[in-house]
């Protein structure tokens, strides 16, 4: 059988999504790059997001900032849960941003 649309996720220039479960809970992770202001300017101060799932649908539960969100992953270290958000710009020519690590 085919895949039908389920549920539609708003996102801005969205580069990478991460499934995760943590705590009999299910997340889905979005990693947002850019928005358009007004052509030809680019916006790469964007939130990504973190959406939970509520049963039947998707919800917001965690806006995280990000620099040209280009990457998310979750991991588990030493037994503790962490998202990791890969920053790529803050600007078309100012590469130079921090990612970050949450947990």
């Amino acid at each position: 059988t085919a895949f039908a649309e389920f549920q539609a996720i708003p996102t801005q220039g969205a580069r990478d999504w991460e499934f995760f479960s943590l705590e009999g809970r299910h997340y889905l992770a979005v990693a947002n790059m850019v928005t358009v202001t007004a052509l030809p300017a680019l916006n790469y101060s964007v939130d990504s997001a973190v959406y939970r799932w509520n049963g039947t649908a998707f919800e917001l539960f965690q806006s995280i900032p990000t620099l040209g969100g280009r990457d998310c992953e979750y991991f588990v270290l030493d037994g503790r849960p962490h998202l990791a958000f890969a920053n790529r710009q803050r600007s078309t020519s100012d590469f130079n941003v921090d990612s970050v690590i949450y947990r």
